[in-house]
């Protein structure tokens, strides 16, 4: 069966023809300078809306096809939309918010996912470098513990994770936000447990108002209902088998549960040291609220205006983006009751 979509995206290139159509006849008779230059506008105008319906109307036919090219036009769309270049917005972005939402969907294993079919070791050495300079960054000299916990641990119980995830990177989405996904202003260092469920969407960290001087804070909140009574040393085993833990590690998490840290557990930075992509942790906030949200998973404590406060120009053009899919998909972000 055609998609519906398909048949409203030939309708609306029709009707643009046909009002260039008419502006070119006006702009032909038109007596004035002034006249003719607002007819040339609004022919721009109606070219560029023209070209985005062409490019939509490419994506489906990639989607269908199941061809991977679809990306780049999302992409290209993307990037309309956040520098405010696309209207009328919402038109757009009800075509396609289903397909962009299944790209920010995570993948089954996204801690594993990389940019390149690099091989183990070269995969191993990159991530020991991002390690490295996180580590440099953010507890040089000290001793090694997990950011989010507070607590020291073993190597291989920590891992240096992106908050602009990789999997999105090889897309090409970190060039639409501008953000440099191996940079430490990307990463943060956190055990194998958090990380797991951030990649998954399943908890986020809202940046909190300035009351600790000289830090930035960020304050973990479960995103999905399901998790709020799963233990951490559970995922963490679910990673590297039962019994294969560290002792210090299996000891450190104890028997706590995601739930003991929503709401109560900060990520912090100090604001001596490069700042984190604000814009990453709405990001992954807005796109975890949607999918919780679909599923009804939302736990109904999560106050969803605190991901709507950006402070940084980068978070609050994601936001601008995130409203207008929104919008377009007619979602709430009313906490279930």
């Amino acid at each position: 069966m055609e998609d519906p979509r398909w048949a409203q995206l030939t309708s609306e290139i029709a009707v643009k023809n046909a009002e260039m159509k008419e502006l070119w006849a006006q702009k032909r008779t038109a007596k004035d300078e002034r006249t003719r230059a607002d007819l040339t506008e609004q022919l721009q105008q109606l070219q560029a809306d023209k070209r985005d319906l062409l490019d939509l109307k490419k994506t489906l036919a990639a989607a269908a096809a199941a061809q991977p090219q679809q990306d780049s036009h999302l992409v290209a769309m993307m990037e309309r939309v956040i520098s405010n270049q696309l209207a009328p917005i919402t038109n757009y972005i009800q075509l396609s918010a289903p397909l962009v939402w299944e790209i920010f969907r995570p993948p089954s294993n996204p801690s594993t996912t990389t940019d390149a079919p690099t091989g183990n070791a070269l995969k191993r050495a990159a991530q020991n470098a991002f390690f490295d300079n996180l580590k440099q960054a953010y507890m040089a000299g000290g001793k090694l513990k997990c950011m989010v916990l507070g607590v020291e641990l073993p190597r291989s119980a920590l891992s240096a994770g992106h908050l602009f995830p990789k999997w999105l990177a090889t897309k090409k989405y970190d060039n639409v936000f501008g953000f440099e996904v191996d940079s430490v202003r990307n990463g943060v260092i956190w055990c194998t447990a958090i990380e797991k469920v951030w990649d998954e969407q399943r908890v986020s960290f809202f940046l909190q108002p300035e009351t600790k001087p000289g830090q930035q804070v960020y304050l973990l909140r479960v995103m999905y209902s399901d998790l709020l009574d799963v233990k951490l040393v559970d995922v963490a085993q679910q990673m590297v088998g039962k019994n294969m833990l560290p002792v210090a590690y299996k000891a450190a998490l104890g028997d706590t549960k995601y739930r003991d840290l929503d709401g109560k557990v900060e990520l912090t930075f100090p604001t001596s040291h490069a700042q984190p992509y604000q814009g990453a942790f709405v990001w992954q906030a807005l796109a975890a609220h949607h999918f919780a949200s679909s599923a009804g998973k939302l736990p109904a404590t999560v106050d969803v205006q605190a991901i709507l406060t950006p402070s940084s120009p980068v978070a609050q053009k994601i936001k601008t983006y995130f409203d207008s899919m929104r919008a377009a998909a007619q979602l709430s972000f009313d906490a279930p009751g």
